[in-house]
């Protein structure tokens, strides 16, 4: 699942041509936790998660996958 989750992170940040330092700015999440996110390596709160989801103007649901 943390691969998952990284990977739509990624693909909803780089679709709104941000940088990691970018949303790193807009959600005050450290840029190395975002990148380790981002690699799957580090399982995100929730909280983070919705956090993120804000910032990329998209639905929590959609970072997470449809069956766990």
């Amino acid at each position: 699942m943390q691969v998952y989750v990284g990977k739509k992170i990624r693909q909803a940040r780089r679709s709104k041509d941000l940088t990691l330092y970018q949303l790193s700015e807009m959600t005050g999440i450290s840029l190395n936790y975002l990148a380790s996110i981002e690699k799957g390596r580090s399982n995100p709160t929730l909280n983070k998660l919705f956090i993120i989801s804000k910032c990329l103007d998209i639905p929590l649901g959609e970072l997470l996958p449809e069956k766990v």
